[in-house]
């Protein structure tokens, strides 16, 4: 069996060229599509440098990362150090977000990280710049802007010059769906002052879903896409140039006209899209209005509920009597997070004093100050590492279980007696805010957290360990992250040192499980 190591340096003496997007056929099977991708994708790569056995090899290894979402952590690791020393126009080293990097890069963009974030105006100028020349550069560096801006949606972006490009889209599928007796896109897309619609193509990543058959809705959308518009299309995660979850296409007239609030508010309704769980929309449904989506995002949540009460009541023993953290024994967490805190080193200043008497011959002893042979008592001042506490504010948390949050947050201050870093998260993660509350009531320090603003929208925490690894300061702080753990572990983000996790009493114990065992370190997990 070849080995990596030969690869990598058979591929590196090699002028190799970026990964392409390749048409697909809607009258194929999606395996005999992932091979014949996978036969273009590695003819081009190797340049015939690699021996048959070599080849297949990286074949394998690319189709299970595929296959399984990327979630193999060998099948990427294998996977990157192939890509990260070999492939032209990728940057990153992740397989991950390879389309996205290579726009990026070829139109000298940064990679959007903790330290880089794209803002509406990076959207908007790439915007007008392209509503004036039309060209393709211009596109491309469009589309780039776009992807970076809204780089944790899983999805096709389309850009559309107006809605007539939209109109010219349905007149092109319609047919093709109408003749596979599939129900045809409706008027209601459309570009008309909007920035943004789309469809919704498959409920998960899976080759054996139905929306992967040949005829299906998604087969025959993407394949219509791929050959017509190639060059006007981004897939943000490369799983979604084979098996795209959702087609969003945007307008560039009206993106070049929009107001920032308008961009965001675009942004926050396209997270809340992406946060549904598509196993309980039809494989076929149009993109919906703000009002619509905030009635879809509330019944989702009921439903979503309803399923993980069921879920956890099959699927866990009932000799263990536990359906849900109904009770999180809060005098273990602290004594946890206590012990947790003295192991991690003292800093130099924090907004965690701490004090301790020691003996000390350099002051007289109170009740003996004439006898020099006894130690006085000195008092010194100490720094415990901040404490940081992350509180997911997605759709799937409700509004008990945001205030048992706060309350679970007061209940750890008040013991600790110190002031806490406070940040909501979703999709996006909030301004940082601190909490007064040392010697203070915890009415008064409910009050103080009521009053700061909180995010809404879907849930991913890769923004939150990109937070904490982006400064000196954020790493040495004690970070505590409380969510309900319907949410993904982060692939290829280097695990924060001193974060653990609190589920929020409603979450089932066996997202908390499943969310533990997929950590580097699931005793970090605490309850």
């Amino acid at each position: 069996m070849p080995d990596l190591k030969t690869i990598v340096g058979k591929l590196q003496v090699n002028s190799l060229q970026p990964l392409k997007l390749y048409q697909q056929d809607s009258g194929t099977d999606i395996n005999d599509e992932l091979d014949k991708i996978l036969d273009q994708m590695f003819d081009d790569i190797a340049c015939q440098a690699l021996s048959q056995d070599e080849t297949d090899l990286c074949k394998q290894i690319f189709a299970n990362a595929i296959i399984t979402n990327l979630v193999d952590r060998q099948a990427q690791g294998d996977l990157d150090t192939i890509f990260t020393n070999c492939l032209a126009g990728y940057a990153n080293g992740k397989i991950d977000t390879v389309y996205l990097s290579q726009m990026l890069r070829a139109n000298h963009l940064p990679e959007p990280s903790a330290k880089v974030v794209y803002v509406v105006s990076d959207v908007s100028d790439a915007a007008k710049l392209y509503d004036q020349t039309k060209s393709q550069q211009d596109r491309s560096a469009l589309l780039a802007n776009l992807g970076a801006f809204y780089n944790n949606v899983n999805a096709i972006f389309v850009l559309m010059d107006d809605d007539q490009d939209a109109q010219n889209f349905r007149a092109m599928v319609n047919p093709l769906l109408k003749a596979a007796g599939k129900q045809e896109i409706p008027t209601d897309f459309n570009l008309q002052n909007k920035v943004f619609d789309g469809l919704i193509l498959r409920s998960d990543y899976k080759l054996m879903d139905a929306s992967c058959d040949p005829d299906s809705e998604a087969r025959i959308i993407t394949s219509a896409l791929t050959k017509a518009w190639a060059d006007r299309i981004l897939p943000t995660r490369t799983i979604e140039s084979l098996l795209p979850s959702m087609v969003v296409a945007f307008n560039a007239r009206k993106l070049s006209r929009a107001t920032s609030s308008e961009l965001l508010a675009a942004k926050n309704d396209v997270g809340k899209l992406a946060a549904l769980d598509k196993s309980r929309i039809l494989s076929f449904a149009k993109m919906a209005s703000l009002g619509t989506v905030n009635k879809a995002m509330q019944k989702m949540n009921v439903l979503q509920n309803q399923l993980n009460n069921v879920l956890a009541k099959s699927s866990l023993s009932a000799s263990t009597g536990k359906f849900a953290i109904k009770n999180i024994n809060m005098a273990r967490v602290r004594k946890k997070i206590m012990k947790i805190e003295k192991k991690m080193k003292n800093v130099d200043v924090s907004k965690n004093p701490t004090y301790h008497n020691f003996d000390t011959f350099q002051r007289p002893n109170r009740r003996e100050p004439m006898n020099p042979d006894l130690p006085g008592v000195s008092m010194d001042l100490g720094y415990y590492p901040d404490i940081h506490l992350y509180v997911d504010t997605s759709g799937s948390i409700s509004q008990k279980d945001y205030e048992d949050s706060v309350a679970m947050i007061i209940d750890i201050a008040k013991k600790l007696n110190c002031d806490i870093y406070f940040n909501s998260f979703t999709t996006d993660i909030s301004q940082e805010a601190v909490v007064r509350c040392r010697n203070r009531s915890q009415a008064q320090i409910q009050r103080d957290i009521e009053k700061i603003p909180k995010l809404s929208g879907g849930t991913t925490i890769d923004q939150v360990w990109n937070y904490i690894n982006a400064t000196k300061k954020n790493r040495r702080q004690l970070s505590i992250l409380i969510s309900d753990f319907y949410v993904d572990v982060p692939r290829y983000i280097k695990h924060p040192e001193n974060l653990y996790y609190i589920p929020t009493k409603d979450t089932s114990v066996s997202y908390a499980e499943k969310f533990a065992n997929r950590l580097p370190n699931p005793w970090r997990v605490l309850f």
